[in-house]
């Protein structure tokens, strides 16, 4: 090989290392931009991770919260159902009673007119000896 062929190498060898380099500091300052641009971006997800660890704990306290309601009302419905359940059963005692005390007042119709009827019976039958009397006053007297 010749000192020339050498030297060209050696030049084309030297262009590459140069254009090596070059690329280099160009992705080296690329990378420093993106760096640049990216840390903000990073502290930005660093705070809504925080934000979100936040209201994920402010849900889990929420949930808890919504739970018990939800037992207490349930406990609440299940009271009110069994006080349903026994009103209920007094309005059917007292249907009952409505019933029974208006069989009682039939009885007691029965009973008051009972005495009436024996009361204008009596009174008929006094009369009838009323009219009776005058009659046989009057036949006495005429001698019949």
């Amino acid at each position: 090989m010749t000192q020339e062929k050498v030297e060209q190498t050696l030049q084309s060898i030297l262009q590459d290392v140069a254009k090596i380099k070059a690329r280099q500091q160009t992705d080296h300052n690329r990378i420093e931009e993106n760096k640049a641009l990216i840390r903000p971006l990073i502290t930005q997800l660093e705070r809504l991770a925080t934000n979100f660890e936040h209201l994920i704990s402010q849900v889990r306290g929420s949930n808890e919260r919504m739970d018990k309601i939800v037992d207490n009302n349930e406990i609440r419905l299940k009271s009110q159902g069994e006080r349903i359940g026994n009103v209920e059963t007094d309005l059917e005692n007292v249907r009952q009673s409505v019933i029974n005390i208006s069989d009682l007042e039939d009885r007691i119709k029965k009973i008051e007119t009972k005495g009436a009827k024996r009361w204008e019976s009596i009174i008929e039958k006094i009369i009838l000896l009323a009219v009776g009397a005058i009659v046989m006053y009057f036949l006495a007297r005429f001698g019949l």
